[in-house]
């Protein structure tokens, strides 16, 4: 009987990184590779039996002239393909006998700004989860993750705020289901408006508001959790604050977004009413955080005679999360 895997074909660098490696069956011994982007030099195809069979096979290779395409091997931040923002660039995932494919791309932000990603690939039939991205920092801390299905293959995420350095994609099928069609991603950057400065989800980075100054935020899939933004508002005596909130997305009457305002010393701040009384919900309790429809585009709370001193305002995510890039500010 012949076995079902017989042949097992490689594709290697001159270093002998392996680029692409498939088994053959006896059964349907036949097979195309993705297309795979490579930079000049020579590479090796090794065909390898796993059992001895007579019979002659045959093999050609396709080479295309393609300028904006990844160039392999690219699965180590070292060897990341550099992206010019607002260049898309092809790509594909290709089968490993010993592991998965890391796409890495590297784009600079010269200054803070805002930067996202544009994911772009052909549709498939399949529910299936065929690609999860990623947006690190230098650091390797995660802004952004998420996955994307097979009969979804469009992605494009929000404008997350960073400071000036070297920001990374990576793309893989870790754990999904192997999708080899060519996919496009493209780094977004823009400068056109202030953006908070991530990581900013603890009161340590709570990055600081000027009054009547807004700054546009996001909030992201961060792969084990959601996000939450944290921003800190001084004030040399007492005042009435108002924090206005505003966002451009959804239509669904649930929650979005939760605001909460704490004092110094971490202990959320219950607002007063102008009559100088707590503010209350309907069934008596005291309301600390409040809520943000995602069909509610234009929110603001008053804290009346709210004393002296620093305070931590935090955007969380609500019940029903949505992409939607927000704007932040406080008056008196």
């Amino acid at each position: 009987m012949v076995p079902s895997i017989t042949w097992r074909v490689t594709l290697l660098d001159e270093t002998g990184a392996e680029l692409w490696s498939e088994a053959i069956r006896a059964s349907n011994a036949s097979i195309v590779s993705p297309a795979i982007g490579v930079s000049e030099g020579s590479y090796y195809l090794r065909v390898e039996s796993h059992v001895y069979i007579s019979e002659d096979y045959k093999v050609s290779v396709d080479l295309v002239p393609t300028p904006d395409f990844e160039s392999e091997p690219n699965d180590d931040i070292a060897l990341a393909d550099e992206l010019i923002p607002g260049i898309a660039v092809g790509a594909s995932m290709s089968q490993r006998s010993g592991g998965v494919d890391r796409d890495r791309f590297v784009f600079t932000a010269p200054k803070p700004c805002g930067i996202g990603l544009v994911f772009k690939a052909e549709y498939g039939e399949t529910e299936a989860e065929c690609w999860n991205v990623t947006l690190t920092d230098a650091a390797g801390t995660v802004l952004l993750k998420t996955v994307v299905r097979g009969d979804e293959a469009n992605f494009a995420s929000p404008l997350i705020g960073v400071p000036a350095g070297d920001y990374y994609i990576t793309i893989d099928n870790d754990g999904l289901r192997l999708n080899t069609a060519i996919y496009a991603v493209e780094a977004v950057t823009d400068n056109s408006v202030p953006y908070e400065v991530e990581p900013n989800d603890s009161f340590r980075d709570a990055n600081a508001l000027t009054r009547s100054v807004s700054l546009t935020g996001s909030l992201v899939e961060t792969g084990v959790d959601y996000d939450k933004d944290c921003f800190v508002i001084t004030t040399d005596e007492e005042r009435n604050v108002t924090v206005n909130f505003r966002h451009d997305y959804g239509a669904v009457d649930d929650e979005s977004f939760v605001l909460t305002l704490y004092d110094e010393d971490g202990a959320p701040v219950v607002p007063l009413d102008k009559n100088g009384d707590p503010v209350t919900d309907v069934y008596g309790g005291l309301i600390a955080a409040f809520p943000v429809k995602a069909n509610d585009h234009d929110f603001s709370v008053t804290y009346y005679s709210l004393p002296a001193g620093t305070y931590y305002l935090t955007v969380d995510t609500g019940r029903y999360f949505i992409y939607s890039p927000y704007r932040i500010s406080y008056s008196f």
